[in-house]
């Protein structure tokens, strides 16, 4: 107890003013003694004060220790009293900091000083609300991960049972269906990996000069046999002279087909897919770059999903199926690898009109 905070201010304020008063009273009692012996002893002979003067300057010294007395005493209540305004939201700062490291993430402060100490509660609450809000997403990421490791892991499993009950024969179609699964289950592994080591900050990438038109060129090839199915245009427009851009191709590489992936499942038959490359000469940054976008004529988002496209296993319901073969990490990768490189991405859309996704790309770094 001795060594709180309350003492130690009350302590300090003490000391403060009993040193002062008890200065303040010996220079008093010095100074009247003497101007006193000077006023009255220049016309008494032998220097002698008599009783009466005495008991007066007694009575003066008594009157100066007792006003001291009390000051303190009264300078002692305030200080208490200053020192449970001061110290009453530390308390409270201290018994939020030992909820919220004992899980308790929902607590908040209650100051409304608008001092530094409410300042400093307003920081606690905020970073209160950062941690309650991380957690939440680290409980939804794991409840998510189990869902998408379940659904294939129970076919696997479902599938093998079969096989070894005699129910179905290992056939190319069963042991397709295996090999479908377990692709499936690389594919996430992968994925949820790369995003670790984007979030941690150990991606390493093997960036060199690239010409991104003939990348995008590529993927568009690998991809067409997919957009043929459902009778997709695919269109590359890029304005000529481009200059290469200082990234890691493996990595963009997976950028653009995730985004290629991403349009053609969303868009219906007989729809357009157009990968659009030009050169910003300034972007938020004043720097030039490189803009990359991938527009659908699918169905588009609606407002209120646009903001939480690139949340890791995030699907609109009546879109995002696992039939419709997403797992909701092809966009948050897409983020994590553009972000990777010092880029930027985001997404524009209204619900029916299809969708675009922007990609902006240093070109001070090539």
């Amino acid at each position: 107890m001795v060594h709180s905070l309350s003492w130690k201010l009350s302590g300090a304020l003490l000391l403060v003013v009993v040193v002062s008063l008890g200065l303040m009273v010996y220079l008093t009692n010095a100074t009247t003694t003497r101007e006193f012996n000077q006023y009255f002893m220049g016309g008494m002979m032998g220097g002698m004060l008599n009783a009466t003067q005495q008991e007066f300057l007694n009575r003066i010294n008594s009157s100066l220790w007792t006003a001291a007395l009390m000051a303190a005493g009264a300078a002692l209540l305030l200080g208490f009293v200053l020192t449970r305004q001061i110290t009453k939201p530390v308390f409270a700062l201290t018994a939020g900091a030992s909820k919220i490291a004992g899980g308790e993430l929902s607590h908040r402060v209650s100051i409304d000083s608008r001092d530094e100490l409410g300042t400093l509660a307003q920081s606690f609450n905020e970073m209160a609300g950062s941690l309650e809000k991380a957690e939440q997403s680290r409980k939804r990421l794991i409840a998510d991960i189990a869902h998408e490791l379940r659904t294939p892991l129970t076919i696997i499993e479902g599938t093998i049972n079969g096989i070894i009950d005699g129910v179905f024969t290992p056939d190319q179609e069963h042991l397709g269906s295996i090999k479908e699964q377990t692709t499936l289950l690389t594919r996430l592994i992968g994925d949820l990996r790369d995003l670790s080591l984007a979030d941690s900050g150990q991606l390493k990438l093997e960036l060199a000069p690239t010409d991104v038109v003939a990348l995008a060129r590529r993927k568009l090839t690998q991809i067409e046999p997919a957009a043929r199915q459902k009778k997709i245009e695919l269109k590359l427009q890029s304005h000529g002279g481009l200059p290469d851009v200082n990234v890691d191709s493996a990595r963009m590489e997976q950028v653009l087909a995730n985004l290629l992936t991403n349009a053609i499942r969303h868009t219906s038959e007989g729809g357009k897919i157009t990968v659009a490359i030009s050169k910003l000469d300034k972007d938020g940054t004043h720097h030039p770059s490189l803009l990359i976008s991938v527009a659908d004529t699918g169905e588009g988002i609606a407002p209120e999903h646009l903001p939480y496209v690139f949340e890791r296993f995030y699907r609109v319901e009546s879109s995002r199926s696992r039939g419709e073969g997403g797992v909701g990490l092809g966009l948050a990768i897409v983020k994590q690898m553009v972000e990777a490189h010092g880029g930027k991405v985001w997404a524009e859309s209204e619900a029916g009109k299809g969708a675009t996704f922007y990609i902006t790309l240093p070109l001070s770094q090539s």
